[in-house]
C-alpha cells in the first residue's frame, strides 16, 4: 500500500495518487488512481474516479471509469455508472447505474523488479533490539518499507501481510 486515508480523514478537492490507495476515510472530490484505489468499509467517495483498478467495500457516489478491473464487495454501494473492462459484482452488494464494458483494457500493471540485498547489515541495539537507521536517498528508504512489509509477511502481522492475502486469494 502506498497511499491510505484513514478513518476520520476528509479530504475535498482532486487526489492523485500512485500505486495502492486505500481510503477508510471520506473524499469529496475526483480521484485520479494509477494503480489500485481500495475503498475501504468504511471509506466514501464522494466524486468521479479514474483508476487502473478499484475495489469497493465501502460507498461510492460518482461516476467510475477503471482501465481494467472493478470489483463490487459484499455490503458496498456504488450510485454511478462504471467503465471498466472486467466488472465482478458481488451477492449482496448495491449498484444503482449504467455498466460500459471496454473491449480490452487499457491498464497493464507493472511487474514487480525486486531490488538487490541491503548493503549494511543493522547494528543491535544495547538492549538486543534491532535498531534502523533511515537512509537518505529515496530508493533506499522506499526498499526499507519494503523490508518492513517482508518482515511483516513473516511475522502473520501488519497492514503489508493485510493487502498480500487479499490480493492472493
Amino acid at each position: 500500500m502506498d497511499s491510505f486515508i484513514q478513518k476520520g480523514v476528509t479530504l475535498k478537492g482532486v487526489l492523485r495518487a500512485r500505486g495502492v490507495i486505500l481510503v477508510e476515510g471520506r473524499v469529496e472530490g475526483q480521484v485520479f488512481a494509477t494503480d489500485h484505489l481500495i475503498v475501504g468499509e468504511s471509506g466514501n467517495v464522494l466524486g468521479n474516479i479514474e483508476a487502473g483498478h478499484l475495489t469497493n467495500r465501502g460507498s461510492i457516489q460518482g461516476d467510475v471509469v477503471a482501465g481494467n478491473k472493478v470489483v463490487l464487495v459484499e455490503k458496498s454501494h456504488l450510485t454511478g455508472d462504471i467503465t471498466a473492462f472486467q466488472l465482478v459484482v458481488e451477492e449482496g452488494s448495491n449498484f444503482d447505474g449504467r455498466c460500459k464494458m471496454l473491449s480490452k483494457p487499457t491498464y497493464q500493471s507493472k511487474p514487480h523488479v525486486p531490488e538487490p540485498a541491503a548493503k549494511e547489515p543493522v547494528p543491535p541495539a544495547k538492549n538486543g533490539a534491532a535498531v534502523q537507521t533511515m537512509p537518505s536517498d529515496k530508493t533506499s528508504a522506499e526498499k526499507v518499507s519494503r523490508d518492513q512489509d517482508k518482515a511483516d509477511a513473516s511475522t502473520g502481522s501488519g497492514v503489508g501481510n493485510f493487502f498480500r492475502q487479499l490480493f492472493s486469494g
